[in-house]
């Protein structure tokens, strides 16, 4: 059906339209049903791999707890593929600043990580200055048998933990 303001708007009324016309939206798909869930399926040649992209209703799986865990959450899943690729590149005249990632509530949801054009990967930071930087926060390691592995100039790989009293115990081990 046709919905001022859209380039593409398929929409199952079934269950009824509350949806405004929005100029920003340049598609939309609906489903009303309130155990529901729209996918987008991008499909390639003729082995069956797909991208999908997809939202499950806050009621969807109720009853079935594997499918519950989907319940009012997007998901982007790659299937019957060799792996998914997450790509940002720059377009002509415009300033690359790499995959950001938002989580929370709302228009202006705050950055909460971001991967550089360069690999480096920033956790609380919009400018991580190594490959790995947590900005504002701690990283945990929960497993007392786990820690940080480092490289020693000689080639031997060490794995830095702590004992009960607080020491730090380093043990040498097979370089990943």
């Amino acid at each position: 059906s046709f919905n001022a303001g859209r380039k593409l708007y398929i929409y199952d009324n079934t269950y009824g339209n509350t949806d405004s016309a929005n100029p920003r939206y340049f598609a939309t798909f609906r489903n009303d049903d309130p155990v529901g869930y729209v996918i987008q399926d991008y499909i390639a040649g003729v082995s069956g791999g797909k991208l999908e992209i997809g939202f499950a209703s806050s009621d969807y799986g109720s009853g079935n707890s594997s499918l519950a865990q989907y319940a009012n959450r997007g998901t982007l899943i790659s299937r019957n593929s060799s792996g998914l690729i997450l790509r940002s590149t720059p377009a002509y005249g415009y300033v690359y600043d790499g995959i950001t990632f938002q989580a929370g509530w709302g228009d202006f949801t705050p950055e909460r990580m971001r991967i550089t054009g360069d690999g480096n990967v920033g956790i609380g930071t919009t400018a991580p200055h190594s490959k790995l930087q947590v900005t504002n926060g701690d990283v945990y390691v929960d497993n007392p048998n786990s820690g940080i592995i480092l490289k020693s100039p000689n080639g031997y790989c060490w794995r830095v933990t702590i004992d009960n009293n607080g020491n730090f115990v380093r043990t040498q081990i097979s370089c990943p």
